[in-house]
């Protein structure tokens, strides 16, 4: 599953968020945590994750994030190239801007994606443009027909209603065991 440093929820030291100068960003809408815990540990902070919740995390039909995907990409796509400038981590931190360098690509490819789905929802002829001047356009659309297939199946001739919910698979199995790794972690370290 990964850390997901968005949906948690740290406690800041008041001192050294005054001591760096970090504060969080007033223009921006979706992801303001991940970035504000992104820039305390490029500047030296310290985190421990204590595994077990201690809050209820409520996705809502209308949020941000679910209801404008293009704006949400564009927005952390912005956010990151600014992030790598502003706290000039090509030399200090080589691994995590190799990291966020990987990550502005993938969000930017999703970005022409949805882009190209708009246009073509749209009816307008800029999506044939948009499609033969990014063919991995194409490639991701061709790997999503199986389950595009699939749900359409369960949904309209098995009558399942919660195949387009987005939570719809919230019994998979993680692929990663996070929280194993960080105790082995831990361990090794004390």
């Amino acid at each position: 599953m990964g850390l997901r440093l968005g949906i948690s929820k740290p406690i800041f030291n008041r001192k050294f968020l005054l001591q760096h100068q970090i504060r969080y960003d007033p223009e921006m809408k979706v992801g303001e945590d991940f970035w504000l815990t992104l820039t305390c540990l490029a500047r030296g902070g310290k985190f421990l994750l204590v595994p077990e919740p201690y809050y209820y995390y409520v996705v809502r039909s209308n949020s941000l994030v679910y209801t404008s995907k293009l704006a949400y990409l564009h927005q952390n796509c912005a956010s990151t190239l600014n992030f790598i400038k502003t706290e000039q981590i090509v030399k200090s931190l080589p691994q995590l801007a190799h990291a966020l360098t990987e990550n502005y690509q993938t969000l930017q490819r999703y970005f022409d994606y949805f882009t190209f789905l708009e246009l073509l929802q749209q009816r307008k002829w800029q999506a044939v443009t948009a499609l033969l001047s990014k063919p991995y356009i194409s490639i991701y659309i061709a790997k999503r027909i199986p389950g595009i297939i699939h749900r359409r199946i369960q949904y309209h001739l098995l009558g399942n209603k919660t195949v387009y919910d987005i939570f719809h698979r919230k019994n998979a199995p993680p692929k990663h065991d996070f929280y194993s790794s960080l105790k082995k972690a831990l361990s090794k370290s004390s």
